[in-house]
């Protein structure tokens, strides 16, 4: 019980202390319990980052990738190759690549965030890795088919953005609209000349 109040009372006291540091700094540098090093900001979610110790609240993602990426099963690979789709900002990126980085192998991150302001905090959170030569940042999104698509945002919640879908049409909650160029996981495999793929992780 006491400990409950304490961890509510930081909690407060931690979110007075991050409106007023956003008042004055677009971005602050975050270490979270996995040992990843990257920058938050004022529509990331910052004072639940810090109260649960990691960006993303769906730390069963970030385990398994732990786990399948320490599996000896890696060892029979030449290279080893893994895919982030819907970035966002990057933490499951820099997951792969902490991981990766572990084995004494060739391998190499493909990332895709099509959103312009998204994209730029991935390019600055993957910045911050000293393997981000390993990291190959895609602007565009996955589909079904190659070639254009409307991505629709949302301006206080950016990581709810997605392709439109006309069932959706009638969402009032849509900020904005945004053209981006599509491609297929496939069609992107074979321009890369990737024939096996460890790790696939979808959020879109």
């Amino acid at each position: 019980m006491k400990f409950n109040f304490i961890k509510k009372l930081k909690s407060k006291y931690r979110g007075i202390y991050l409106k007023l540091y956003f008042y004055f700094k677009s971005k602050i540098l975050f270490k979270d319990k996995y040992g990843l090093s990257y920058y938050l900001y004022k529509d990331t979610r910052p004072l639940n980052t810090f109260d649960i110790g990691v960006r993303t609240d769906d730390t069963t993602v970030l385990s398994t990738i732990d786990k399948i990426l320490s599996s000896p099963t890696l060892q029979e690979k030449d290279f080893v190759y893994c895919i982030d789709v819907g970035a966002y900002i990057g933490v499951i990126t820099l997951m792969m690549s902490k991981k990766l980085q572990k084995q004494n192998k060739l391998w190499s991150v493909h990332t895709f965030e099509p959103f312009d302001e998204s994209f730029k905090k991935l390019e600055e959170n993957v910045n911050l890795d000293r393997y981000k030569n390993n990291i190959k940042l895609n602007k565009i999104a996955v589909s079904d088919t190659q070639g254009f698509s409307t991505l629709s945002t949302y301006k206080k919640t950016p990581g709810m953005n997605h392709l439109h879908d006309d069932n959706l049409s009638n969402d009032k909650k849509v900020d904005n609209y945004q053209k981006v160029k599509t491609i297929t996981l496939s069609e992107y495999m074979t321009k890369n000349n990737i024939d096996n793929v460890s790790i696939c992780k979808i959020d879109t």
